[in-house]
Formats: C-alpha cells, structure tokens, sequence
C-alpha cells in the first residue's frame, strides 16, 4: 500500500500577527526550529518518504527553507489561499497513492500516525480523522456514525447538523484515494476540506487519542509551547 503525507502550510497566520507579517506561519521559530521542521522529523521518524507541502503566503521564504533544508519533500505552490479543500484539488499527484496522511501546518502533536493509520485500515473507513474531546473552539460533530457538521464556538459559525456528539478535531487526517476525484470535480476553488467530508457517502470515522497536541496558531499557544522544556519527548523524537 503505497501512503504520502502532504502538509497544510499555506496559510497566512492572521491569529499570529504582527509575527507573520514578514514570517510565514510555518516558519515561525519554536524552540529552536521552525514549526514546519518539527512536523517534518516527525513524518520521517514515522517513516514516510513521499512527503508534500503546499505553500502560498510569503511562499519564497517558504520554499529557500525547504530546498535547503528538506530538499527531498515535494513542494505544491498556490497563487492565491484556497482553503484545506482547495489544497487537496491543487495537488494532483495524491491519486498516485492509496491514502494520503493530512496534516495541518501549525500542529505539533505526539500522536502515532502509524496507529492512526492502522484504525483507519481496520475500520474501512474512507476518511479518519483524529480527534480528541478536549474541544474549546473547533469541533467536528457526529451523528448515525457519520459526520454531520463541523463549527467554531467563538466565532459561531455552524455548518450541518450539530449532534450531541462533538469532538475536537486535531489538524490530521488519514484519506483514501476514492475521495480524492470529489475534490478534483468541486466546482469550488476555495473551500473547506469538510464540505467533501460531510458528503454522505464518504464513511467518516474518528480515531480518539489523548496524545500531546497543540496548535500553534496563536500568539497565546505559541508561548505556551515555547515554555515546554522537553518538547522533543512529548513529540516522541526521542
């Protein structure tokens, strides 16, 4: 089974300013590395090799860090933010592999994507998300073992049908291929990754883990993490 991962670092850091006004959110120092540096050491102690990452904002000073620094991942460049779901349409290599590991650009987390892509395989689902219930704002709702709608509480939007059954979704998820060719005939270029998601025919299911996660998004996380003093050992790089 052949499995990429691509990452979600595109975007423009708005919860991060005045920093990434002239910093790319990926690229934003966190103990000593960047944040997409962390993401990428994971992916490869997990043993990935087919690895992408998009790119958009501030992309030149983006894509000098990757050659120099991880000349062998794949770089997908966008003209203009379109979203998770948009990422997904502009990459059209992912239909060489059988599942694709999603990963936000601005999660550090412990979470083992072996284990998650294994409860993936088990379940037969078409879409795994990993998630946990420790939800303060974004969650993703469940209803009839399918996913039903997704929202934010502090900005209260909503979207879908919003069960009893809400879980916070961590930034990573595992796809298989089949869903892929809804992404590619979205008439859509700027959407959320959840808008193919919640299609009723894609079988969506949760992997519930309470491994270390953060978002880095902010400028309240990202003193939070930079406090950590074994950051490594919650990562599982050591």
């Amino acid at each position: 089974m052949k499995v990429c991962c691509y990452v979600l670092a595109a975007g423009v850091g708005s919860r991060l300013r005045p920093l990434t006004e002239t910093t790319p959110k990926p690229l934003v120092e966190i103990s000593g590395r960047a944040c997409i540096d962390w993401i990428l050491l994971r992916l490869r102690k997990e043993g990935f090799k087919n690895i992408f990452v998009n790119v958009c904002y501030l992309k030149d000073k983006l894509i000098n860090h990757l050659k120099k620094n991880w000349p062998e991942v794949t770089i997908i460049e966008e003209e203009n933010p379109s979203e998770t779901g948009g990422a997904i349409k502009a990459n059209p290599y992912l239909v060489d592999f059988d599942l694709t590991l999603v990963h936000n650009g601005d999660t550090l987390t412990g979470i083992s994507f072996q284990n998650l892509i294994k409860y993936h395989i088990n379940q037969s689902n078409d879409v795994t998300l990993a998630c946990n219930y420790n939800f303060h704002d974004r969650f993703v709702s469940f209803y009839e073992e399918k996913l039903s709608g997704w929202g934010s509480l502090k900005n209260r939007r909503y979207y879908g049908f919003i069960s009893n059954i809400k879980k916070h979704y961590l930034g990573i998820n595992v796809m298989n291929k089949e869903v892929l060719n809804l992404f590619y005939t979205c008439k859509e270029t700027k959407f959320s990754i959840f808008l193919v998601y919640s299609n009723p025919r894609v079988k969506v299911g949760s992997f519930d883990d309470e491994s270390f996660w953060l978002d880095v998004g902010t400028n309240e996380s990202l003193q939070l993490i930079n406090s950590i003093s074994d950051l490594d050992s919650k990562l599982g790089l050591t």
